[in-house]
């Protein structure tokens, strides 16, 4: 019954993320330069944050993520601080890229 509950809220819980968050998503690589972005929304960049030297997130006026940019994808991206974290991981899966936190 406990493992029943648990597979069924994790169906719900991934379900009501794609909702969320999986129509929106759009994925662009950049095969030369070992580049990925991911659009989270639509709307314009109105200020970009560099996280590390490998992962930078543009914002909208309102504060709001639009877009999460990597580099060097092949040796995989770290989602750890990232917005919509759970969504982003697995939408990169879906596009073959090894994401970790």
């Amino acid at each position: 019954m406990a493992t029943t509950l648990l597979w069924w809220s994790g169906r719900v819980r991934n379900r009501l993320l794609w909702l969320l968050y999986g129509r929106t998503m759009r994925y662009e690589y950049d095969k030369a330069n070992d580049v990925a972005y991911v659009r989270l929304k639509a709307g314009k960049v109105a200020r970009t944050q560099a996280l590390d030297d490998r992962r930078l997130v543009d914002y909208d006026s309102a504060g709001e993520a639009v877009g999460v940019e990597f580099i060097g994808v092949r040796e995989g991206v770290e989602t750890d601080d990232l917005p919509n974290q759970e969504a982003l991981a697995k939408f990169l899966s879906k596009h073959k890229v090894k994401a970790y936190a």
